[in-house]
């Protein structure tokens, strides 16, 4: 962590001056970034503490799955409608 912070690809990429799309390919081994770039972007990542954000991850995708639902599980139907999902 930087100041309390979490490391990003941000903090990453500016420390490597690349871009935050470079590091994000690198750190997938995406064969359109070279093998020293790769190695380089994993070792800074490495060196400054960087690790996934699951999250982060899950919500890039184009279609997380995920749903959220508010529910009063006093009232009957709230239950009836959540057991059925």
């Amino acid at each position: 962590m930087t100041n309390g912070r979490r490391i990003t690809m941000k903090d990453v990429a500016s420390a490597l001056r690349v871009s935050v799309s470079t590091v994000s390919l690198a750190l997938r081994g995406d064969a359109r970034i070279s093998a020293s770039v790769q190695r380089s972007v994993k070792e800074e990542a490495k060196r400054l503490g960087y690790r996934l954000s699951l999250n982060g991850a899950i919500l890039s995708q184009a279609h997380p799955r995920i749903i959220g639902v508010v529910a009063n599980f006093e009232q009957e139907l709230h239950s009836a409608y959540v057991k059925e999902m």
